[in-house]
């Protein structure tokens, strides 16, 4: 039998400790990852890194344009 609890919390060892999985609510989208807390940061900060660069390359290129 599956179970899914829904846990808010702002306690980092806590949530590295019991969680397997993040849903992260922001711009009215739900985002799914894969680990604990600190594999979200990770990652999530990975997602927001490269979507600058790809902004970025994009403003670059309409100003060249």
């Amino acid at each position: 039998m599956d179970t899914t609890v829904i846990i808010v919390s702002h306690a980092r060892d806590f949530l590295n400790a019991c969680v397997d999985e993040i849903m992260h609510f922001q711009d009215q989208k739900l985002t799914y990852y894969k680990g604990n807390f600190e594999q979200f940061e990770r990652t999530k900060g990975a997602k927001d890194k490269n979507a600058t660069a790809a902004r970025e390359g994009q403003l670059k290129e309409i100003s060249h344009i």
